[in-house]
């Protein structure tokens, strides 16, 4: 799959990623899916998985990085492939342990059957946390399909800079515009504050 991710600052920290939204192949730049496959051949990887990182430039492809490793981030991107792909990152890689599922494969990804964002959460506070009414909250929306995240009760949770401290995944699934619609309620209940800490008082 293709994924873009959009970057801005927050809580003073300059590379807070806001949400990873699958691209569809023919959205693709021109050229883009071959140029990552060239990479790795260039770099002689043949087996296992890989993500790679690219940025767009005017003048074509830009290589930023290669991972020999499936994507991270709690595997959070993993539900949402499936819906919208039938597959994904882990599935392919245990396809190619049978010949006949290997060769089953697309060789680029199939049509999607819906839409999706990836959306890290951002947390404009600190502390001890008691309860997380905002992610019950989120739970609820039309377009929830997973929440990915360690924080609970008792968890120490600190204000957002960057990739490392951000306060779980939410993956949300549906129609275009459900999707964009419950993204704009999430980051409005990321301002009024997705827990309650023991130090202070707080209403679901």
């Amino acid at each position: 799959m293709v994924w873009t991710y959009r970057k801005q600052t927050v809580n003073g920290g300059d590379f807070v990623c806001t949400h990873f939204e699958p691209v569809e192949t023919i959205d693709c730049p021109r050229g883009l899916i071959s140029y990552v496959r060239a990479a790795l051949d260039a770099l002689e990887i043949r087996n296992g998985a890989t993500h790679t990182e690219v940025m767009v430039t005017a003048d074509g492809p830009c290589l930023v990085e290669v991972n020999t490793r499936m994507v991270g981030a709690d595997g959070c991107h993993i539900s949402l492939a499936r819906l919208l792909t039938g597959t994904s990152h882990p599935d392919a890689t245990l396809d190619c342990a049978s010949q006949k599922r290997f060769d089953a494969l697309p060789d680029i990804p199939r049509a999607f059957q819906g839409s999706g964002l990836i959306v890290p959460l951002v947390s404009y506070f600190s502390g001890r946390v008691e309860s997380t009414p905002g992610y019950e909250r989120m739970k609820n929306m039309v377009s929830f399909l997973e929440l990915c995240s360690f924080i609970s009760a008792g968890s120490e949770v600190q204000v957002t800079l960057d990739c490392f401290t951000c306060a779980g995944f939410l993956v949300l699934a549906g129609s275009h515009e459900q999707v964009w619609a419950d993204l704009e309620k999430v980051r409005q209940l990321e301002k009024e504050g997705l827990f309650c800490f023991t130090e202070a008082r707080c209403s679901a």
